[in-house]
């Protein structure tokens, strides 16, 4: 089972509209996380450009809360806010609602009036039996649900003790200044398309296409082994290789055969796509073929 992880990060508030965004964070055994995206933010609040005249003024994004759809696609609840930790007075009561449509497009869908004050801490989870989304949030200190079908209207708002769970546990996020908004499990084929978008891509293996060289061209230096990267987002990309040139002509004196040769990865071309593994062992065909 793989667990992700919505958070966003403590920090100055000089950067606030950089750590008060979505930040994502993958996990195996639901205990260590490993953040996506070198640890920066996935979703962002937009800029309210009928807010503090021609610029705009910029936006946070505060408490994201992960949650599954009815149909099962994922869905993410936050509140808007303004720099510096703020309540942004034109959204107050308000909770963003977005379609998360691939984990490459967040559909805004909108605002949500739960209250006439300041809400944090929005929840959400579909309710079977009943056909319908129970939401929960902090208002003064207290905890409210409310139900909703569309996202549209808000039904039903009581003060009522939370009864969702964060998915947390006793997790202790080891994170540096992560603040955890919640956890969801998510599928195997989730798990590959969020790393594929957003990690850096990692050398999983090298194939040789060339494999059989002809002694004329090996002892001439006119052929050399061509190796080809492949990554883990599935990208292939010609790797430079420098081949042990002594070990191949001697093979090359030696005649026809097939022969086994060693090569290192240049570190200075590709840099931290590289695995640990710098050095190579590939097997080559020497034919007598010119």
């Amino acid at each position: 089972m793989t667990y992700m992880m919505s958070y966003t990060k403590k920090g100055s508030d000089v950067y606030s509209e950089l750590n008060d965004a979505m930040h994502l964070a993958l996990s195996r055994d639901g205990k260590n996380f490993q953040p996506l995206r070198h640890n920066t933010g996935i979703l962002f609040a937009e800029a309210d450009f009928t807010d503090g005249g021609l610029a705009g003024k910029t936006k946070c994004l505060a408490d994201p809360w992960i949650f599954r759809y009815q149909d099962q696609t994922w869905g993410v609840l936050a509140i808007r806010r303004n720099r510096g930790n703020q309540p942004d007075n034109r959204k107050i009561g308000h909770i963003m609602v977005y379609q998360w449509k691939t984990p490459a497009e967040y559909v805004l869908t909108s605002f949500l009036k739960v209250s006439d004050k300041e809400v944090r801490r929005p929840a959400c989870r579909y309710d079977e039996e009943k056909k319908v989304y129970r939401l929960e949030w902090d208002q003064e200190e207290e905890s409210f649900c409310g139900e909703t079908t569309d996202f549209i209207e808000i039904k039903n708002v009581r003060k009522e003790a939370r009864i969702i769970s964060d998915g947390r546990g006793e997790i202790q996020c080891d994170i540096q200044d992560a603040v955890v908004s919640n956890i969801i499990e998510i599928t195997e084929a989730e798990e590959q398309y969020l790393r594929a978008l957003l990690e850096t891509p990692v050398l999983q293996r090298i194939e040789i296409k060339n494999r059989r060289l002809s002694t004329k061209s090996v002892l001439e230096g006119k052929e050399m082994l061509e190796a080809e990267g492949i990554y883990s987002d599935g990208s292939k990309r010609e790797i430079p290789v420098d081949w042990d040139k002594e070990e191949l002509e001697a093979f090359a004196h030696k005649g026809p055969g097939e022969y086994e040769i060693h090569g290192k990865l240049r570190k200075n071309i590709i840099r931290y796509l590289l695995q640990k593994e710098q050095e190579i062992l590939l097997s080559c065909v020497i034919t007598d073929g010119i």
